[in-house]
C-alpha cells in the first residue's frame, strides 16, 4: 500500500467511525464508543506502560514524549500526567482535527504527518516514543525508514517501545477481520452502503527476529520484549502480538 493511499483510507475511517478505528473493540462498531469510556482505556494504558517501564528502567527522563499514530488523542492525553510535554502525530488530517477539538490541557500538541520522515521533529528530543496498535496498519517496507526516524528523534537514553503482531497473521484472522468490518452491512440492508464505504482495515505480521534485526541494523538496541497486553485484537482472533522497547546503541 502506498502511503497516500494509506493516508486516504485513515481519514476516511476519522470521519466515518473514528473511535472504533483507533480501538477496534467489535462490539463499539458504528459509533458504540462513550467519548468518556473511550479516553479512559488510554489512561488505563498508559498507566500500566508506565508501570512496566518502571519495572526495568530508572534512566529515562520525563521531559518530552511522542504519541506516533496518536489517532483522535486517546494515549496522547494521558502521556501528560507523566510527561512535562507530548506531542502526537499521524498521518490522517480527520484524526487530528478530532484531537484538538478533544484536547484537555495545555501539554500536548498535534501534528499531522505525511511522509516516510519525521522532519518536523528535531534530532535527539524525545525520551518516550510510544507506538501501540499502529505499526500493524504500516505495510513493513515502511519499517526501516520509520525505525530510523524513531532512533533520530529519541534522545540518548530514551526509550523507544511499539507493538507488532508475530508472523504470520493467519487466514483465519483475516476473515474474521473481515467479517468484522463487513457483517454490519451484510445483516442490514439499510446500512449497507454506509459500511460498505468504511475501508477495511489491513493488519500486518512480521516475526519477532526479523523486528530485532531491523532495529540493530539502525542502531537500537532491543531492552526489553514482551507479550502485550491483552486488548481488542484478541477478541477478533489476530496472532501474538509482542511489545518491544529498545534504546539507542550507546544510550543508558
Amino acid at each position: 500500500m502506498k502511503l497516500d493511499d494509506f493516508k486516504k483510507k485513515w481519514d476516511r475511517l476519522g470521519q466515518a467511525d473514528p473511535l472504533w478505528a483507533t480501538q477496534g473493540d467489535p462490539e463499539k462498531k458504528g459509533g458504540q464508543w462513550q467519548v468518556n469510556e473511550f479516553f479512559a482505556t488510554g489512561r488505563a494504558e498508559i498507566g500500566l506502560l508506565m508501570q512496566w517501564v518502571s519495572s526495568f528502567s530508572a534512566s529515562i527522563t520525563y521531559r518530552k514524549a511522542l504519541d506516533f499514530g496518536c489517532g483522535v488523542g486517546r494515549l496522547t492525553q494521558a502521556l501528560p500526567e507523566y510527561f512535562d510535554e507530548v506531542c502526537g502525530v499521524d498521518i490522517s488530517p480527520s484524526m487530528i482535527k478530532l484531537a484538538e477539538y478533544n484536547l484537555k490541557g495545555e501539554r500536548c500538541k498535534f501534528y499531522m504527518n505525511y511522509g516516510e520522515n519525521l522532519k518536523i521533529f528535531r534530532d535527539n528530543q524525545f525520551d518516550l516514543i510510544y507506538s501501540s496498535l499502529t505499526m500493524q496498519h504500516i505495510h513493513p517496507r515502511y519499517y526501516r525508514g520509520y525505525f530510523s526516524e524513531f532512533l533520530r528523534t529519541l534522545s540518548s537514553r530514551g526509550l523507544l517501545i511499539f507493538d507488532l503482531p508475530d508472523e504470520p497473521v493467519s487466514l483465519r484472522a483475516k476473515l474474521r477481520r473481515f467479517a468484522m468490518n463487513n457483517t454490519p452491512s451484510l445483516l442490514n440492508v439499510s446500512r449497507k452502503i454506509r459500511f460498505r464505504e468504511t475501508p477495511i482495515v489491513e493488519v500486518y505480521g512480521i516475526s519477532s527476529k526479523e523486528v530485532g534485526t531491523l532495529l540493530r541494523e539502525k542502531g537500537a538496541k532491543v531492552v526489553r520484549v514482551n507479550e502485550r497486553p491483552a486488548g481488542s485484537l484478541d477478541k477478533i482472533g489476530f496472532a501474538r502480538t509482542w511489545r518491544y522497547c529498545a534504546t539507542k546503541e550507546n544510550g543508558v
